[in-house]
């Protein structure tokens, strides 16, 4: 079925219902209410899976691009087993192939729009990054001079900026891997981390080069299977994530098996075989495309209300937001001088 007049059908199905979804009950969500949150567009092709723990769990996926006819793309045999939601009023989802959303296809296209896709929502604030909690934790320097291949285990590392390190061999990371900016970071071969990993906040990087990828045979579980004692007692207790690393650009390919946490990144795909299971949510900060291709699976296990795991900080207020704060604040200033005299 060709992509362009289904996508005009369903934004004529769903044009009546627009005015219907209900925008009160948007603003008690929040980015971790979903199973993936991308600020620019969705695309998932091949056979592509995204899916829930059980039958009765089916993670949505939310774009906040608005105004791209490729916001959210799904081709091949492509399958979501929860809703697309888009900021956007307009028709910017594209169904092709043998594509499924919340078990229905696309020939069942008037079910699939009045059940499955919604429209005209509120635009989620992602969370900001927190390093400052894990800095005392990462106390193992890896730098130019430092072995990165073969037999050898890692405990609680920091990467130091522009090492471009490249993990291969059957190396052992364990604890919390601490990436700082600038820095290009490969794992491959046969690396297994029991752990998490922060990337420094890399916003004053003007070169934008930072990124990490997972190729080969990697492995990667979370915090909470490390042992109870030192060195790891600390970041034991600041589970809930695989990967905070909101400006670095992030890929996974090859058979890399990951069951963690949350994943925070500025830009992300999954290709190859990949297998994620992922206790927690998706968060894409960028405005690049964010692709599960190839027979990659997502599998997404957190349950609604889960909460903010730690070293993600408050949300980031929307501008609009910001000036409303200020008018508000600006009125009660005034209302007490009267008040005063």
């Amino acid at each position: 079925m060709n992509a362009r007049p289904l996508t005009c059908a369903i934004g004529v199905v769903l044009s009546g219902l627009v005015l219907a979804l209900s925008a009160p009950a948007q603003a008690t969500m929040t980015v971790f209410d979903y199973g993936v949150v991308s600020a620019g567009p969705i695309s998932l092709s091949g056979n592509a899976q995204i899916t829930g723990g059980t039958k009765a769990h089916r993670p949505a996926i939310f774009s906040e691009l608005s105004g791209d006819p490729n916001a959210i793309e799904l081709s091949g045999n492509a399958r979501l087993a929860g809703d697309v939601y888009s900021v956007s009023p307009t028709d910017d989802v594209t169904l092709s192939g043998n594509t499924s959303i919340g078990g229905l296809r696309p020939k069942q296209m008037s079910s699939l729009a009045d059940q499955h896709i919604h429209l005209n929502q509120a635009v989620l604030a992602l969370p900001s990054l927190n390093v400052a909690a894990f800095e005392a934790l990462a106390t193992n320097v890896i730098d130019a001079n430092s072995a990165t291949h073969g037999n050898m285990t890692l405990q609680n590392i920091r990467i130091a900026a522009g090492t471009n390190p490249v993990f291969s061999g059957n190396v052992n990371l364990r604890g919390l891997v601490l990436i700082e900016s600038p820095n290009v970071v490969r794992f491959e071969g046969n690396v297994n981390l029991v752990g998490m990993i922060v990337g420094e906040n890399a916003a004053d990087d003007p070169s934008g080069a930072d990124s990490i990828s997972f190729a080969g045979n990697v492995r990667s579980r979370g915090v909470q299977a490390l042992p109870n004692k030192a060195p790891f007692k600390q970041i034991r207790k600041m589970g809930g994530s695989m990967l905070i690393a909101p400006d670095f650009d992030v890929s996974f390919q090859g058979n890399t098996k990951i069951n963690n946490g949350t994943i925070a990144v500025d830009s992300l795909s999954f290709t190859g075989n990949t297998r994620a299971k992922v206790d927690g949510s998706v968060l894409i900060y960028g405005n690049t495309q964010f692709d599960l291709h190839g027979n990659t699976r997502l599998l997404i296990e957190h349950g609604p209300n889960q909460g903010m795991p730690p070293g993600l900080g408050a949300s980031v207020p929307e501008p609009a937001s910001l000036l409303v704060t200020a008018l508000g604040a600006l009125a009660a200033l005034r209302a007490r001088r009267r008040r005063n005299g």
